[in-house]
């Protein structure tokens, strides 16, 4: 069962869950109906709260995702006016696995 975790920085680059959705599958409009809940969330706080660096319009300023082909499309469409990053982590493992499989290729030394 896949899990999306929704997680803010704080100023002082703390960390806390703004949500957490165990889902059905992997598929976009899964994908759609949580991230239109979570959106949800931060059109809730940006009416009460006085702080709009954080919150752009009920959208996060940035979101940092894995490639999730799925996930990358529907966080253009329902954030889209947040910018869209990889996660630094994802990067460097996709790195350390291409470079591992292209050394094991046939054909090279």
């Amino acid at each position: 069962m896949p899990l999306l975790e929704a997680v803010e920085m704080t100023p002082t680059n703390k960390n806390f869950s703004v949500a957490t959705a165990f889902m059905r599958n992997e598929q976009g409009t899964t994908y759609i109906w949580v991230l239109k809940q979570i959106k949800h969330l931060y059109v809730s706080s940006t009416m009460s709260t006085s702080n709009k660096s954080i919150i752009n319009d009920g959208e996060p300023i940035v979101t940092i995702t894995d490639r999730e082909s799925r996930l990358i499309p529907v966080i253009e469409d329902v954030f889209s006016k947040s910018y869209h990053m990889l996660c630094r982590r994802h990067i460097d493992q996709n790195m350390k696995i291409w470079q591992l499989s292209s050394s094991m290729a046939p054909g090279t030394n």
